[in-house]
This record gives C-alpha cells, sequence and structure tokens, in this order.
C-alpha cells in the first residue's frame, strides 16, 4: 500500500508540473502574438504616415503646377489672372496662397497713369468701394484700407515681399471685385496712386464661391 501511495503521490506531483508547464508555454504563445500584433500596428502605423507624407507631397505639387508663382514677366501675369497688360506694366511682386487647395495667387504691379484708363476698362465690375484711408501700404493685405465684409479681399498668408520705400505711403483710390475674363474665378483689383506718372495695381484670383 505504501508503494502504491508513494506512486500516486509522484503521478500527482507530475501532473502538476505539466499543467504548469503547460501554462507556462500558453502564457509564451500570447506573449509572441502581442508582441506579433505590436509589431504590425506599428509597421502599419509607419506605412500610413508615409503615406500620408505622399499624399501631402503630390497635393502641393498639383497646386503649386496649376497656379504658378512667383511670375515676373508680362505675359505669365497676364495667363496667371487672364488679364491684358500695357506694355508700361513692370515692378511685378507675385505671391500664392499657402492654403492646400485654395488657389489664390495676387500679383503687385505698376504702370504709367496715362495707361490707368484702358487697363481697367477691360474689368467686369460687380461692385466698387472707396477707401477708409488716404494713404497705405499697397504691399499689405489692406484691411486697414479697406472696407471689411467686400465680396473678395486678398488672404493675410500672401506675401508680396518689401516695399520700395516711396511705395509704402501710396494713395489707394478704389477697390474692385470683379469676374474673371474666363473660368469660374472672381478677381480682386486695388488701384493705388504713387506721385504723378505711377499707377499701383493689385489684383487677385480666386476661386468663385
Amino acid at each position: 500500500m505504501d508503494s502504491i501511495s508513494a506512486r500516486m503521490r509522484i503521478e500527482k506531483v507530475n501532473v502538476s508540473k505539466t499543467r504548469v508547464i503547460m501554462q507556462r508555454g500558453a502564457t509564451l504563445r500570447e506573449l509572441h502574438s502581442e508582441r506579433d500584433l505590436l509589431m504590425t500596428c506599428m509597421s502599419l502605423r509607419s506605412y500610413l504616415a508615409h503615406a500620408c507624407m505622399a499624399l501631402v507631397s503630390a497635393c502641393c505639387y498639383v497646386g503649386c503646377n496649376n497656379f504658378q508663382a512667383p511670375a515676373n514677366s508680362k505675359t505669365q501675369i497676364e495667363k496667371l489672372h487672364n488679364i491684358a497688360l500695357p506694355e508700361s506694366a513692370h515692378a511685378f511682386r507675385t505671391g500664392k496662397s499657402q492654403g492646400w487647395f485654395a488657389h489664390v495667387v495676387a500679383t503687385l504691379f505698376a504702370i504709367n497713369r496715362e495707361d490707368e484708363a484702358e487697363f481697367l476698362s477691360q474689368l467686369r465690375v460687380v461692385t466698387e468701394f472707396a477707401p477708409l484711408e488716404t494713404k497705405g501700404n499697397p504691399y499689405e493685405t489692406g484691411w486697414s484700407v479697406w472696407p471689411q465684409g467686400t465680396p473678395t479681399a486678398v488672404p493675410g498668408d500672401i506675401g508680396l515681399g518689401e516695399a520700395p520705400i516711396e511705395w509704402r505711403t501710396a494713395v489707394p483710390i478704389r477697390m474692385q471685385s470683379c469676374l474673371s475674363p474666363v473660368g469660374k474665378n472672381t478677381l480682386h483689383v486695388e488701384l493705388w496712386h504713387v506721385g504723378s506718372r505711377t499707377s499701383l495695381v493689385k489684383v487677385c484670383t480666386m476661386p468663385r464661391e
């Protein structure tokens, strides 16, 4: 009887050890599964991050190719805004909105005062506004110069660079919200005077709402 009892106790111990080993094996398998799942999630996150970066780059590339900026020639400006410029047009400064899909581009340039009337005659004016101030800097967005709540305006993130000293106190004449001659865009136009012979024109093309 004693030998039988001893054998049974040994078998019970072996069974207990076997159970412990099996439990440890199951735990190790679970740890391996969790580790594999974590690695998979990390790989997927990295893939998605690279895909998002590629998409952003593609959008920026397309946007930049649809609206070239800066432009520095008469022909480029005419194509950019679908308007005709007089031969006296010069000193072009162009800036583009930094919004990915807001295709808004603005250009500032100078013309001879005698060419002003002919240039303005081509515009399809919808509304016209008088300035609120007698002097201003046409290189800035003009929120303090022109009335607020107008149909068109130059976005604040468009940079046109540093204005020449004599242009920083130009005289604002009028601002016009127009229909673009081509396409479903609107054309924002500002007219400024510098001295007695030079007119400054700022035009901004933007999608029509």
